[in-house]
């Protein structure tokens, strides 16, 4: 039996070869996707955080004393800091997703509606991360 020489296509081994690089490179880079929305969490976290200890240092420069935050819901006590309460925030959306708290020297970050991770800094920026996040060399936690 001929083949007939002007039929051209691809050989079932080609094929497969093709559809275990595809594999292999999703297997790579799928993880990396979903761990994305946790990562852009704890940016808030560091970003708020960092806030605070701005406003905080800001505030004790001109003279005045540390400002106590005890929830996120005391607006009287953000505006002292010159911050929007973090539920109301444009950088939190639709509510926060951390409960954020300062008592003199540190103000921490703890993960609201999932488990218990947390995110703090003090007043010097030495930044403590919990259990399930590492501290970035620069500053901040961040997934890991």
């Amino acid at each position: 039996m001929k083949m007939k020489r002007g039929i051209r296509g691809f050989t079932l081994i080609e094929v497969l070869i093709v559809v275990v690089i595809i594999g292999v490179l999703a297997a790579l880079i799928i993880p990396r996707f979903l761990t994305a929305p946790e990562k852009a969490i704890v940016a808030e976290a560091n970003q708020m955080l960092g806030s605070i200890i701005r406003a905080e240092q800001a505030n004790m420069d001109t003279g005045g004393a540390f400002v106590a935050i005890a929830d996120n819901t005391s607006t009287a006590t953000w505006n002292k800091l010159g911050l929007q309460t973090p539920g109301a925030s444009v950088l939190s959306g639709a509510g926060a997703k951390f409960t954020y708290s300062c008592t003199s020297p540190n103000c921490s970050a703890v993960r609201s509606g999932a488990a218990a991770k947390s995110v703090g800094v003090n007043l010097t920026g030495v930044w403590v991360c919990g259990t399930d996040y590492t501290t970035l060399s620069y500053g901040g936690c961040t997934l890991g």
